[in-house]
């Protein structure tokens, strides 16, 4: 034990057992300590899991009522950026490059955005007992599309990717523009909470 203590400069069991195994006096220690770059040297450990573990605390630093630290605390969700700049992310940024996007995508071959779409209409041939069937094409109005595309857009800003197919060359351009966006606003947002 006193070699243990002098070698490891403390007396831990876990220490002493250490010691014992790496000079062969017992074949393993089952323990859950950390591992020191002394222990490391003396010898070879094998880790079996690594369960992390999240201690929760309320901070001693908010005075006053649950509810008013629970707005002081949400309120520093959106402190990476001024309303000004929150503004024009989601009220001009955004929607601008969703509606690009539909402009884009509108009516090419494959794409999200298509001008028709076919439809079925079922009838009866006038004696009621052999049903017709015909395919109609159903303009859709640029309106929906509107709304999709600025549904999006959002969507693509706070799911950091844009989640739909492009078929187009501008649009694949357009696609870097959005994704260069999110990837800005995120690492912006991020750095500002490690400083």
């Amino acid at each position: 034990m006193a070699e243990s203590e002098r070698f490891f400069g403390g007396s831990s069991s876990f220490d002493f057992c250490v010691y014992a195994a790496s000079l062969g006096y017992v074949d393993l220690c089952v323990a859950a300590y950390s591992i020191t770059d002394k222990r490391a040297a003396a010898a070879t450990f094998f880790e079996t899991s690594d369960d992390p573990i999240y201690l929760v605390t309320f901070s001693e630093e908010h005075s006053g009522t649950s509810w008013s630290s629970f707005k002081e605390q949400f309120g520093k969700l959106f402190s990476p950026f001024t309303l000004g700049a929150w503004m024009m992310i989601i009220l001009i940024s955004l929607p601008v490059l969703g509606l690009l996007m539909m402009y884009h995508e509108y009516g090419a071959p494959g794409s999200a955005y298509p001008r028709t779409a076919p439809y079925l209409v079922t009838g009866n041939a006038g004696n009621g007992r052999n049903p017709t069937e015909m395919i109609h094409d159903r303009n859709i109005p640029l309106a929906k599309h509107m709304g999709r595309s600025l549904y999006m857009a959002i969507l693509s800003f706070f799911q950091e990717s844009y989640d739909q197919s492009v078929v187009t060359t501008g649009g694949k351009i357009h696609l870097l523009a959005i994704s260069s966006l999110v990837y800005l606003v995120l690492a912006v947002y991020v750095s500002d909470f490690f400083e």
